[in-house]
C-alpha cells in the first residue's frame, strides 16, 4: 500500500483534505501521463518488446492509481458535501427550535402578564367589596320585619 493509499483511508471529508486529494490526483495525472510519454518515446526508438510492454504495465499501472485517486477524491468531495448539508440542516432546526423556544416563552410571558393582571382585577373587586361592605349598615326589624340597608359616607 502506497502512502498515497494510506492518506486517503485515515482521513476525514474536510475541504483542506479534498484539497490535498486534488493535488495527490493532479501529482498521480502526471506520473500517468509520463509513463505515456515514456512508452511512446520507446517505442518510437525502437526499443525491445519486452522493455515496451514493461513500460506498458507501468503506465497501465499509474492509469490505475490515477483512477482510483480521481475515484477517491470524489467519494471524499460527496462526503464533504453531505456533512456539509447535514451541518446546514442542524443548523437549521437548532434555528427553528430556539424559534419555537422564544414564541413558548413570549406566550408563557403574556400569559404571567394576564395572570397578574387577573389577580389584580380580583385584588381590585376584593378591595371594592370590603370597602361596600364597610360603609353599610344592615338593620333588621325584629319584629319580623325586612332588613333594611343604610349607606354612610
Amino acid at each position: 500500500m502506497d502512502d498515497n493509499t494510506k492518506f486517503v483511508q485515515t482521513m476525514p471529508a474536510t475541504k483542506r483534505n479534498v484539497e490535498a486529494l486534488s493535488q495527490v490526483k493532479c501529482e498521480q495525472k502526471t506520473k500517468r501521463d509520463k509513463a505515456y510519454q515514456a512508452v511512446d518515446a520507446a517505442e518510437q526508438n525502437g526499443e525491445s518488446r519486452a522493455v515496451v510492454k514493461n513500460l506498458k504495465l507501468k503506465a497501465e499501472d499509474q492509469e490505475l492509481k490515477f483512477a482510483v485517486c480521481s475515484l477517491v477524491t470524489e467519494w471524499t468531495a460527496q462526503q464533504r458535501d453531505k456533512a456539509l448539508l447535514a451541518a446546514r440542516k442542524k443548523l437549521k432546526v437548532a434555528a427553528a427550535t430556539k424559534a419555537v423556544e422564544e414564541a413558548k416563552a413570549s406566550v408563557m410571558s403574556a400569559k404571567l402578564e394576564q395572570l397578574h393582571d387577573v389577580a389584580l382585577l380580583e385584588q381590585l373587586k376584593l378591595q371594592l367589596c370590603s370597602a361596600v361592605v364597610e360603609r353599610t349598615v344592615i338593620k333588621c326589624d325584629h319584629n319580623g320585619g325586612a332588613c333594611i340597608e343604610y349607606w354612610y359616607q
